[in-house]
């Protein structure tokens, strides 16, 4: 899933899959949240599903971290 996540961050940030996983990986740390689950919420959210995020706190996390993009 973190593969998956990294390529949604690419075609919506335009940058590089190294760039990805460090965006995920600084989100992990800020909002201490794993990043798998963020992956997961990410994937899910890009997906036009959000019922899948059920976690209101990661849904948050997703909005402030890249919302705007979604």
């Amino acid at each position: 899933m973190l593969c998956a996540a990294e390529g949604v961050l690419v075609a919506l940030q335009h940058c590089s899959l190294d760039d990805a996983f460090l965006d995920i990986i600084a989100a992990e740390r800020r909002h201490n949240v794993a990043a798998m689950r963020l992956a997961t919420a990410l994937v899910a959210r890009a997906q036009g599903d959000p019922a899948r995020v059920e976690d209101e706190a990661i849904s948050a996390v997703i909005d402030d971290e890249w919302g705007r993009l979604l």
